[in-house]
């Protein structure tokens, strides 16, 4: 199999790679600038290791004759292309993950030296390098590539079977007493279909990131959004906030030096009276935007969290209900890592949405362009509500009243095993540290209703818990080292769960 190295290569990003792989998909993730910035200077480095850890001189040779990062990534691919070539194992078409590689098989083209130093070479380019440039332009997709494969595009083609018959939920649904009628099914569909007809005033695109929203106000569920900065992920939340009446919106900007009195409040003393009183902190709201939450320390992080789980504060020896619906909003950017705390699993796991908020389409760009929203607070005003904070806590009640068949809940549980390693078709689960635990469970459950009572329906159907499943499951199963050193995405791993997990 291709070697791997003993101990990993890190560049000056802190980026660690362990194979050929690994280096492809570093360089294919960076601009020609970063790749002059932190690439080159690293280059020689780089070129010893790849001899001394994966015993390739020629290929070590040929890195350091590469002068930009096309000819790096030709040099690398012709060198998978060669290896491809010569194995027996499955085509790269239908590999969905890399592979390892026997190192035998390189014997003739790739010979294995014990030297530790590889002294720079003044190289002309190679004319098997630029014939291989060509033939990776024009060959078809290669193993490698599915390692920078596009976020929506499916690994695999799901098969047209759908062992769960619609007729058949419909029909024991409408058995079922405590089931809500299909009356007030439409009355809330429309309440929060014209909630996200407000929202799209202001706020241009993003479809599923609203629709996500939306379904986090009828699960009584917390939200993490992640996103570059200039997405307007706080726009988001405040045209939410405006469409339902009667409900408080506050802001928190965390930051390193926060303390938890900054958001939970406190006491304050008066020296006129000489008494204490309380000062209640922005976490008093309905909806709370808790902007760049990965900027605050972890003991910030816990007076937050418990506010989330019990809906209750503790100040001193007093406690505070939080008025409902109580609804926590957290945006990060996931571009910086200077003054953050990542995340912890566990103060991820609170969270029962994370929604990645991509770049906008190009109209969609110019349809921002000509708004310019951020700057018209007289458009803002023109968000009406279209609900009171009364009817939001009806439909959160509904929303547990949408039937969900047994089977339904099978296959919920079906997908939840497979990300820890059940199903043994799923070939990802190699790359899985561990997988979602009961809350997920939970979640796609209180989710897939929700979904449905949106599309009008008082029965969840499999096509439910699939539209929720990746923004329930991405920050709940955690890649191991070797998935992280082949970029390899949680979204890919459920990609493939609900292409492999059927209904049955």
């Amino acid at each position: 199999m291709m070697q791997i190295a003993k101990h990993p290569f890190q560049f000056t990003d802190n980026t660690l790679v362990v194979d050929v792989y690994g280096l492809i998909a570093k360089l294919q993730s960076i601009s020609e600038y970063e790749f002059e910035t932190f690439v080159t200077p690293t280059k020689h480095d780089f070129a010893n290791w790849v001899q001394q850890s994966l015993h390739n001189e020629k290929l070590a040779r040929l890195l350091l004759g590469a002068r930009s990062k096309a000819h790096c990534l030709a040099v690398l691919q012709s060198y998978v292309r060669n290896s491809q070539n010569k194995m027996t194992a499955t085509p790269p078409s239908e590999q969905l993950y890399p592979s390892e590689f026997d190192e035998t098989k390189f014997t003739q083209d790739h010979s294995i030296v014990n030297e530790t130093v590889v002294e720079p070479l003044e190289i002309e380019p190679v004319e098997p390098v630029q014939t291989a440039v060509e033939e990776i332009v024009t060959a078809q997709k290669s193993t490698v590539d599915a390692i920078k494969k596009e976020p929506d595009a499916p690994i695999a083609q799901k098969a047209e079977s759908h062992p769960v018959s619609e007729g058949e939920i419909k029909h024991e649904a409408e058995g079922k007493s405590d089931t809500i009628s299909l009356e007030k099914i439409n009355e809330y569909s429309t309440i929060m279909n014209n909630m996200k007809s407000e929202i799209h005033k202001i706020f241009i695109g993003q479809e599923e990131v609203v629709n996500q929203t939306v379904l986090s106000i009828l699960c009584q569920a917390h939200l993490l959004m992640e996103g570059v900065p200039g997405l307007a992920k706080s726009l988001l939340v405040e045209m939410l906030g405006r469409t339902v009446e009667g409900t408080k919106f506050n802001r928190i900007q965390f930051l390193p030096d926060m303390l938890p009195s900054d958001v939970i409040g406190g006491q304050i003393y008066n020296p006129k009276s000489g008494e204490f009183t309380i000062n209640k902190g922005p976490i008093f709201a309905n909806f709370l935007l808790a902007d760049e939450i990965n900027r605050a320390p972890p003991k910030t992080h816990a007076a937050l969290m418990e506010a989330m789980a019990e809906r209750k504060i503790n100040i001193d020896k007093e406690e505070f209900e939080l008025d409902p619906p109580f609804l926590v909003i957290a945006t990060q950017n996931p571009l910086e890592n200077k003054g953050t705390y990542e995340l912890p699993e566990a103060v991820l796991d609170r969270f029962m949405f994370k929604v990645v908020m991509e770049y906008p389409k190009r109209d969609e760009e110019l349809m921002i362009i000509g708004s310019n929203n951020t700057t018209s607070p007289e458009r803002k005003r023109g968000v009406k509500a279209v609900c009171n904070k009364e009817k939001i806590l009806e439909m959160q009640m509904a929303t547990r009243k949408v039937f969900l068949s047994d089977r339904i809940k099978e296959y919920i549980l079906n997908i939840v095993e497979a990300t820890r390693g059940i199903n043994k078709k799923i070939e990802g689960i190699k790359f899985v540290k561990y997988g979602a635990g009961p809350r997920a469970t939970i979640a796609l459950a209180i989710g897939s209703r929700a979904q449905a009572l949106m599309e009008g329906r008082n029965y969840v159907l499999p096509s439910d818990v699939n539209a929720v499943s990746k923004s329930i499951l991405r920050h709940r199963v955690s890649l191991n080292f070797k998935g992280k050193a082949y970029g390899i995405s949680a979204d890919k791993i459920v990609e493939e769960i609900l292409t492999k997990v059927t209904e049955n």
